[in-house]
């Protein structure tokens, strides 16, 4: 469908995707566009650059894309992707202050928060060697609402299981990412909520623009297997 094809990353992709996924955040992130004083393109790469060598640039890694070999002219054109790495690996964040621009930090943070509390509620949950972590997922605009999201969970899915995986965890604010998994496979279990509303560093409220979004980190356990009218 739309000459769309799914691959698992490779090195040479890194440059491309952290120049891709930043905008692609800059305008489609909830949590960017909740933010106070939203982040710059400049500011968000200073993130993503960090993920990108997580995921992308690791021996094992699980990373999905999906390319159009028509788009551009360009064999590498992606178009879409989701960023992925063993749960159990080393955060690729640590202190932020030495790398990522402030205006990053709440992003950062709350992510950080909804993971220790899921830590303290499920002591362990961090260590499991079964589970990958989607670090961030998305489709550039002229791809949207073609499918691919869908396509890509499925694909990311079907790779996983093939090296030994059996769950992946990702932390999100987009509604529709969770009913996409959803509606491809049966285990899909929301662990923890986070009303960004609510939520304060140092205070202070940082998600200002918010409306009803809530954060939710979403476990998918692909060993329960594919609803049965799902397809690729």
């Amino acid at each position: 469908m739309n000459n769309i094809q799914y691959r698992r990353t490779v090195p040479e992709d890194a440059q491309v995707l952290k120049n891709l996924v930043s905008n692609v955040f800059y305008k489609h992130e909830p949590l960017g566009n909740t933010l106070t004083i939203r982040p710059s393109v400049e500011a968000i790469a200073t993130v993503i650059d960090r993920i990108v060598h997580a995921t992308v640039e690791r021996p094992d890694n699980l990373s999905i894309v999906a390319v159009d070999n028509t788009y551009k002219g360009n064999p590498r054109s992606i178009v879409g992707f989701i960023l992925a790495r063993p749960l159990c690996s080393p955060d690729p964040f640590g202190d932020m202050s030495k790398f990522a621009d402030p205006t990053m930090f709440p992003i950062v943070e709350v992510i950080d928060r909804i993971h220790l509390e899921t830590e303290e509620e499920f002591p362990g949950f961090h260590d499991k060697p079964d589970t990958t972590n989607f670090e961030i997922a998305g489709v550039v605009d002229k791809f949207l609402r073609r499918g691919i999201m869908k396509d890509m969970i499925v694909v990311a899915g079907e790779e996983l299981l093939k090296a030994g995986y059996k769950k992946t965890v990702f932390v999100t604010a987009n509604e529709n990412i969770k009913k996409v998994a959803s509606r491809n496979w049966a285990g899909v279990h929301i662990i923890r909520s986070l009303d960004l509303k609510a939520f304060e560093m140092n205070g202070a409220k940082v998600f200002t623009n918010v409306k009803n979004e809530v954060l939710q980190l979403v476990v998918l356990d692909y060993s329960q297997g594919r609803r049965i009218n799902a397809k690729l």
